[in-house]
Formats: C-alpha cells, sequence, structure tokens
C-alpha cells in the first residue's frame, strides 16, 4: 500500500527509506506476481516531498497498481488473480504438445479411453478414427500437419494395417512439412508377442516407439511416462 504520505523512515537506513520505499524495492526485486494498493484519494499533486512525488508519478500507469476505494480491494484482488490464472493456462497451452491417437474403428472404443486419459492429464489430445473415405482422409492429412506426437492404437487391428498406416503417415510427414517429432505405437489388449512387429518396423521405418500395454487393461506408469517425454522431444523422429 502506498498512500499520500511517505511513511516513518526506516532507522540507520543506507539509503534513507520509508518502510513503504523499502517495501516497493523488496518487491521490484522479486520476480512473483504484484499488487499495489493506492488509495482513490491519494492526489499527486498535494504531495509534499518531492522525492515521494516522482514515485508515485512514476507508479500512475503501472499495471501492478489499482486506485480503489477500500470496499473495493477484495474484488480487485479477485479479479487479478483470475488473470494471471488464464495467462498461465494460456501459457501451458501454447507449449504442450498435440497428440493425435489414430485408430482403426474397431478399436475405437479402446483408443477413445486412451485419448480421455491424455486429456485428463491436460494434454491436447485428439482421435482419429480411420476412414478411407476422400474427404476423411483430406480431415487426415489436415490434422497431421498440426500433430507432435502421432500415437497408432494397435489393439485388435490386423499388425498389416498398423504397419499401412504408420507407413502412410510417415509419407504424409516427408512430402509435406509436418511437425511431428515423435512417433509411437501403443500396443493394447489383447496381449501380443510383438517381437516380428519390432523386426517390421526395424527394417521399413526407424525412430518408431514401441509401448506395449497389452498385458493391461490399465495405463501402465511406464507407458505413460514414455509418451509424456514424447511430447517433451524436439526434432522429427
Amino acid at each position: 500500500m502506498l498512500g499520500q504520505f511517505p511513511g516513518k523512515a526506516i532507522e540507520n537506513d543506507s539509503n534513507g527509506l520509508t518502510y513503504p520505499q523499502k517495501q516497493l524495492s523488496l518487491s521490484e526485486a522479486a520476480n512473483k506476481h504484484q499488487l499495489i494498493w493506492m488509495p482513490q484519494n491519494v492526489n499527486i499533486d498535494d504531495i509534499d516531498d518531492t522525492d515521494y512525488q516522482k514515485i508515485i508519478k512514476h507508479l500512475k500507469n503501472d499495471t501492478r497498481v489499482i486506485q480503489t476505494q477500500p470496499s473495493e480491494i477484495t474484488g480487485q484482488i479477485m479479479l487479478r488473480l483470475k488473470q494471471i490464472t488464464e495467462q498461465s493456462s494460456n501459457k501451458h497451452t501454447e507449449t504442450i504438445s498435440k497428440i493425435m491417437v489414430d485408430t482403426h474403428v474397431e478399436d475405437f472404443v479402446q483408443a477413445a479411453e486412451l485419448n480421455n486419459f491424455l486429456v485428463q492429464k491436460q494434454f491436447q489430445s485428439l482421435i482419429n478414427p480411420f476412414d478411407n473415405q476422400q474427404n476423411r482422409m483430406k480431415q487426415y492429412e489436415k490434422r497431421l500437419k498440426d500433430t507432435q506426437v502421432l500415437i497408432i492404437f494397435y489393439g485388435r487391428v490386423n499388425q498389416d494395417w498398423v504397419v499401412e498406416r504408420l507407413t502412410e503417415a510417415t509419407k504424409l510427414m516427408l512430402t509435406d512439412k509436418s511437425a511431428i517429432h515423435s512417433r509411437i505405437i501403443f500396443v493394447a489388449p489383447p496381449k501380443k508377442e510383438i517381437k516380428d512387429l519390432k523386426q517390421r518396423l526395424d527394417f521399413l521405418l526407424k525412430g518408431i516407439q514401441l509401448l506395449d500395454n497389452s498385458d493391461s487393461e490399465q495405463i501402465l506408469p511406464n507407458n505413460f511416462s514414455q509418451i509424456i517425454a514424447a511430447t517433451e522431444k524436439g526434432g522429427v523422429s
């Protein structure tokens, strides 16, 4: 709080500061959100202390300052907290990677559960059910350009479809500008042996992550941590 008067001087202060001025100095040195209240009846022209008058003039247009009646302080504080929360939320949204869960219609229900799980964990994730109709393919290509992490869902669908889908997505990455930096095959129940799939991927495609969750109905912590790690990586996989 800063008012009409500079306040009581601090004894033995080398800079001759008053207590309010010292508080202001400390707040400016701190990298924290701040709020300075100034009573509405403060009149700069009526301030006798020249140095203090300069400080108040300087602060008049400072975004940290609110000049209201005492009864309005609580409302102003709540409004400022809401603004800070919204700014932090927007900043988080801008920095996290966009995920697309690509699935065959046969695995749509399970894939939707994975997608909902990611959304609940505050990721920007959407699900893309496979459809070979031309208009759907155009939509898929458009979504792919705006995706950083591509997850191919491998549940009950045939393994050949998974490889074909991943190959098609990789072709789109190579022919068009794409933001994708991580490609993942999420292996869901029923239980599978993925040795053959690994060999096919090593022969055809490089840099693919295989997350085997086929032996559990729940998303295993290790697999989820690898998805998180994938969202933080840069560069094309």
